[in-house]
């Protein structure tokens, strides 16, 4: 049976890990999301793992509802250089590449997935989006991290 394709995006912050699947239709529409603690202080390790069973329970919820998850996207507070998070002090980490340590097979593979800076990511939605409307439109991003 084909299956609409779906994404997954990764908020990882100093508190919370939020991940939702989403499909474009036209506009982004939301078809499943999970959240748990981040739980930093456990280690990168520790960290990864939580990442993990967020985009483990992500594409159980999205295979439900129908849908086949064909690219992943990963966002951290923090110094990103392509796959690689330079620095990332909330979290406590420094040269390491997440993307590289997840399982992302049912998650349309690692060479589908992207890592990026949270702000960034923020950024990029927001233009997406809202390119255009209304036709000058200007978005300040904070972030608590370096980045």
């Amino acid at each position: 049976m084909f299956k609409k394709k779906a994404f997954i995006g990764i908020d990882l912050g100093g508190s919370n890990i939020y991940g939702m699947a989403f499909m474009q239709q036209g506009r982004y529409v939301p078809v499943a999301e999970h959240k748990i603690d981040t739980e930093a202080r456990e280690g990168y390790e520790h960290v990864l793992a939580r990442i993990q069973s967020v985009i483990d329970e992500l594409v159980k919820l999205t295979d439900n509802a129908g849908y086949k998850v064909s690219a992943t996207g990963l966002c951290v507070p923090g110094v990103v250089s392509g796959q690689t998070v330079r620095i990332a002090p909330n979290l406590g980490w420094s040269n390491v590449n997440p993307i590289e340590q997840l399982d992302l097979s049912a998650a349309g593979g690692n060479e589908r997935a992207i890592l990026v800076n949270d702000v960034n990511a923020g950024l990029i939605g927001e233009l997406t989006v809202y390119q255009g409307i209304p036709p000058i439109t200007l978005a300040y991003f904070c972030g608590t991290g370096v980045g």
